[in-house]
């Protein structure tokens, strides 16, 4: 509050992103999201992860999340704020109808954007680690998170309602942005669909090396 109110105070001529997780400013979120607007927050980004309540539980998040992820965008639109919204699929024992889940909740919810990652087990952390000892299975391939995870963006940008709240929010607050895409669309199409011709033999690469050498191989990486 003490940072935005400086800014306001300045007067600064500023536009600025932020980031949060769905329960970051707790029952403050109405006041500080509008004074975060007054003082220059134009997008918020909301780490949300998984729209499964047993992996939202195992990855130290409650089971509210997806509600409070609700009342947060809420809040930013009627401020003018937009939002973005990532997921994560394939993480371990997660249910196989996880994208679904993630579906369901967008849908709802309807951010402007979203994006979904496939699951990465970096090396050196918990995740890599509790892989190799054993503590995790490998469920799905690097191939499927892939795939789940362009299902739920195809998904998402497939709705007319979505990529038009998102067409009015630009024409509003930054119109220059839609001339720069309509040049560049590829890329657009490219994010959702992901690049097939390109990296199909590199995922294959990667998911042969991956899952047969995950337990037993540290330096296991993507290139």
């Amino acid at each position: 509050e003490e940072f935005c109110s400086k800014l306001i105070e300045k007067k600064y001529d500023l536009k600025y992103k932020m980031l949060m997780n769905p329960r970051t400013f707790g029952n403050d979120q109405n006041k500080v999201l509008e004074l975060c607007a007054k003082s220059g927050a134009n997008c918020l980004g909301i780490g949300m992860q998984t729209a499964d309540v047993s992996t939202l539980e195992a990855i130290n998040r409650t089971p509210d999340t997806p509600e409070k992820l609700k009342e947060v965008v809420k809040i930013a639109h009627k401020n003018g704020i937009m939002t973005y919204v990532p997921f994560i699929v394939g993480f371990p024992h997660e249910p196989e109808d996880a994208p679904e889940k993630i579906i369901k909740l967008v849908d709802k919810v309807r951010p402007m954007l979203i994006d979904c990652y496939p699951l990465i087990y970096l090396k050196n952390t918990v995740l890599e680690k509790g892989l190799n000892d054993g503590e995790y299975s490998n469920k799905y391939s690097y191939e499927e998170r892939v795939t789940k995870a362009t299902k739920v963006k195809k998904h998402f940008y497939s709705s007319p309602k979505n990529l038009l709240q998102f067409f009015f929010w630009l024409c509003k607050n930054n119109p220059k942005w839609i001339l720069y895409m309509s040049s560049h669309w590829f890329f657009f199409i490219k994010f959702v669909f992901g690049a097939k011709i390109k990296t199909r033999s590199n995922v294959r690469d990667f998911m042969y090396h991956h899952d047969s050498k995950a337990n037993t191989d540290s330096d296991t990486r993507i290139n």
